[in-house]
C-alpha cells in the first residue's frame, strides 16, 4: 500500500479534478493535476498544478516522473496522448496507471464503445458507423439520432434527424472527415434514464452503489435522485451489467455506466471511466464518496466491506443564473442541515456551465420546493 505524503496525479484539472483533491488532501496526499489550463478549479483545491498541451511530451513526462500513480477526470483525451501515458506506464509500473489506456479508448469513442457493448452481451440501441456519408439508411428506423464519435458531452455534437433526407442534406454540407466521424443512432422512446458507479480494484474487489435516477434539462444533467425508486429486476440487472463491464474490461477505477429503461428492457447508453456527476450524491449519502473509492484504488488501499446509503438528492447548479441560485442554497442551508453545497470555484459563470452541486440528504417528499427551480 502506497502511504502519505506520496504524489498522485490527475489527469485534467477541472472540478472532478477539485473533489479527488479535496479527498486526498485529508488523508495526507499530494495532488498533481496536469491540463491546458491555468488557475483550475483543482488547483483551488491545492492541487500543484502542470499547465501544458496534452501533446508536450517532454512536460508530459515530467509531470508523470513526479507522481507515484495516475488517474483521470476526463477522457476525451487525445490519442497520442493516451498512447504516450501507456507506453510510460508500462515502463514504469504495471499499476502505475488506473484505469488502463484500453477503458480510456473505448470510452472515448461510440463505436468502440457500443461494438464493446454488444460484444460482452450489453445490450444497445440501434446504430450505425457512418464513415463516408454515403451509407445506405434508407431502411435505418427514423427519427434517429447523429453523434460525433468523439467529444460529445451534454448535448454537444449531436442532431436528431425526422427523415433518411434530412440526414443526407446534414451529411452532404457537414461530411465525416479524419477529424470529425460520425455514429447513427436509432431514438430510443425511454421511461427514464439511471446510472450506476461502480468501483473495482487491481485485485477484483467490486464496491457498486444502487442504481440512481437521473432527469436532464436541455441535454445537461439536472437533478439526480438516489436510490432510484425502480423495480428490483431493473435495479439487479443494472448492477449485474456494471460488473459484466468492469471484469470484462479489467477495470481498476471508479466509472459511471447510464442505461435507458423501457418496461423491462435495460439498454446501455455510455459509460464514463471516471468518477460521474450522476454520482455526486456519494459525497455526502454515504458512508464513502466516489472520490474517495477512486483515491483507494489509485493507492492500494483496500475497498470497504459495508456502506450505509441514505435518500440523497444531488442537483446541479449552472451558471445560467447563477447568483440567485447560490443565494437560494445559502438561504437553504441556513434553515436545514441536511443541505450541502459544493462549489466549483470557476472563475466565470456561463450558460450551461456547471458551476456547482448541492445534496439534499432526505427523502423527494421533503425538500423544498425551491430546490427543483435551481438552475
Amino acid at each position: 500500500m502506497i502511504l502519505p505524503p506520496h504524489s498522485l496525479g490527475i489527469l485534467g484539472s477541472g472540478q472532478l479534478g477539485r473533489m479527488f483533491t479535496q479527498e486526498a488532501i485529508k488523508l495526507g496526499y499530494t495532488v498533481h493535476v496536469y491540463s491546458p489550463d491555468k488557475n483550475s478549479p483543482a488547483c483551488k483545491a491545492g492541487a500543484i498544478e502542470w499547465t501544458g498541451s496534452y501533446l508536450d511530451f517532454p512536460s508530459l513526462k515530467r509531470f508523470l516522473d513526479t507522481v507515484s500513480g495516475l488517474s483521470f477526470e476526463f477522457e476525451n483525451i487525445p490519442e497520442e496522448c493516451l498512447d504516450f501515458i501507456n507506453d510510460y506506464s508500462k515502463s514504469r509500473d504495471l499499476n502505475f496507471l488506473k484505469p488502463n489506456a484500453l477503458s480510456i479508448k473505448i470510452a472515448q469513442d461510440r463505436i468502440l464503445e457500443k461494438q464493446f457493448f454488444n460484444s460482452i452481451g450489453l445490450n444497445t440501441v440501434l446504430y450505425l458507423p457512418i464513415a463516408t456519408g454515403e451509407e445506405d439508411f434508407s431502411e435505418f428506423p427514423m427519427p434517429a439520432i447523429l453523434k460525433t464519435t468523439r467529444f460529445g458531452y451534454d448535448g454537444k455534437g449531436q442532431w436528431k434527424f425526422n427523415s433518411s433526407d434530412e440526414l443526407k442534406v446534414f451529411l452532404r454540407e457537414n461530411p465525416p472527415s479524419n477529424n470529425v466521424k460520425y455514429i447513427l443512432e436509432a431514438y430510443y422512446p425511454y421511461d427514464y434514464e439511471i446510472s450506476v458507479i461502480y468501483a473495482r480494484n487491481q485485485e477484483g474487489k467490486e464496491f457498486i452503489f444502487p442504481p440512481a435516477l437521473n432527469f436532464h434539462r436541455n441535454s445537461i444533467l439536472d437533478l439526480t435522485e438516489f436510490p432510484a425508486p425502480i423495480p428490483e429486476n431493473i435495479h439487479n440487472l443494472a448492477i449485474s451489467s456494471a460488473s459484466l463491464l468492469g471484469k470484462n474490461l479489467d477495470y481498476a477505477g471508479v466509472f459511471g455506466l447510464e442505461f435507458f429503461v423501457s418496461g423491462d428492457e435495460l439498454v446501455v447508453n455510455e459509460f464514463a471511466p471516471r468518477p460521474h456527476n450522476s454520482g455526486h450524491y456519494t459525497q455526502n449519502g454515504s458512508d464513502i464518496s466516489q472520490f474517495e473509492l477512486q483515491l483507494r484504488i489509485l493507492t492500494g488501499m483496500d475497498l470497504p466491506e459495508q456502506n450505509t446509503i441514505k435518500p440523497c438528492l444531488m442537483k446541479n447548479l449552472l451558471g445560467d443564473d447563477y447568483s440567485n441560485s447560490l443565494q437560494l442554497c445559502l438561504e437553504l442551508m441556513s434553515k436545514d442541515s441536511r443541505y450541502h453545497l459544493h462549489l466549483y470555484q470557476k472563475d466565470e459563470a456561463k450558460p450551461g456551465r456547471k458551476m456547482g452541486h448541492i445534496n439534499f440528504v432526505g427523502k423527494k417528499s421533503e425538500v423544498d420546493k425551491r430546490f427543483f427551480n435551481l438552475t
